[in-house]
């Protein structure tokens, strides 16, 4: 972002350029994100159904 405020214009990036970058930033991110509901799906955790594990108390007491 500071190369944007170059003093000087000829420094600065072309809008072009900036649109590229964000796209590349925007990309990362979503790639980043995917990976984690990848990382978070692959989890093993137990699958508790609340009323079944209820009803099973009940019975069981």
């Amino acid at each position: 972002m500071k190369i944007c405020w170059d003093s000087n214009p000829y420094n600065r990036p072309s809008v072009i350029e900036i649109e590229e970058l964000l796209r590349l930033f925007i990309l990362y991110e979503n790639e980043e994100i995917k990976k984690q509901f990848d990382e978070a799906e692959n989890i093993d955790i137990p699958k508790y159904n609340s009323i079944n594990s209820i009803s099973n108390k009940l019975h069981t007491s």
